[in-house]
């Protein structure tokens, strides 16, 4: 049987991924990260970060503290889960989600880098390294891997919740339908938005809170 403390527990760490989402959104206005610059060419945009370099890793580094807390809160609803009887769905949907966000972390982490160091370069040169092509292109492959594999997790545990009725059966659909609404949208855009990793556990962290 779930303690409610442990609920109550497990539903702050993770509702606490939003107001983190909204402290960092203004910074990437304040650096012109919008989505214009994301449509601009890639030589723009290395242009553009050499004059916002601070933004630029704040990118990358703000990913930190989300990912934390949503791992250590969706290991903590997988025990959950686990206890009121869908261990094998529980755990399962705990790799997933644990091997897309440290994907998608070595990704950005490494593309925050190696972008800053070639638009430094760019700005002070005036030469292009080839390898910032390879750089922004395995961030993205990072990006896909962690908006797909998360989601895919987001359905294997609304169908656990589904199963045992743990925090709500609306919860277990709601995982079911937006993670496969995000699995779509990534098919027919080409494009992957990484707060799609994050939308379902703020929604679950509500969830357990109401729970």
């Amino acid at each position: 049987m779930v303690e409610s403390s442990d609920t109550i527990i497990v539903g702050i760490l993770l509702v606490l991924i939003a107001p983190l989402m909204l402290v960092e959104y203004p910074a990437y206005r304040r650096g012109g990260y919008t989505s214009a610059f994301w449509s601009l060419p890639r030589d723009e945009k290395l242009d553009h970060i050499g004059t916002e370099t601070a933004h630029w890793v704040r990118l990358g580094v703000a990913w930190i503290p989300m990912l934390t807390l949503a791992v250590a809160g969706l290991a903590g609803f997988a025990y959950q889960l686990g206890e009121e009887g869908a261990g094998t769905l529980a755990w399962a949907g705990l790799a997933a989600y644990v091997f897309a966000a440290f994907a998608w972390l070595v990704g950005v982490m490494a593309q925050s880098v190696a972008i800053r160091v070639a638009a430094e370069l760019r700005r002070d040169t005036g030469s292009n390294p080839d390898w910032a092509d390879v750089a922004w292109t395995t961030a993205w492959w990072s990006e896909l891997t962690f908006v797909i594999v998360a989601n895919i997790a987001f359905v294997t545990w609304g169908i656990a919740m589904l199963d045992t009725g743990f925090p709500a059966e609306w919860m277990g659909w709601t995982a079911v339908l937006l993670g496969t609404l995000a699995v779509v949208m990534v098919g027919l855009l080409r494009e992957a938005f990484p707060q799609l990793g994050v939308l379902v556990p703020i929604v679950l962290g509500v969830a357990l809170l109401l729970h």
